[in-house]
């Protein structure tokens, strides 16, 4: 079984998992979205959270 980083990790490892609800709150918040906005960003732009950050037009660090 693979375990996922649904947080930032020292590793790099980011996903966002939508079967997750700490990941959805964690990656709602950090992008200042309510959950369902981000579900919807992560079904556009897919789970890396880069991803998600440029389709919301925002700053990735």
């Amino acid at each position: 079984m693979v375990l996922e980083n649904t947080k930032p990790s020292s590793k790099g490892g980011l996903k966002i998992d939508l079967q997750n609800p700490e990941s959805v709150s964690y990656w709602a918040q950090v992008f200042g979205l309510d959950e369902l906005d981000l579900m919807m960003a992560v079904r556009t732009a897919g789970r890396r959270p880069q991803d998600v950050a440029l389709l919301l037009r925002k700053p990735w660090r």
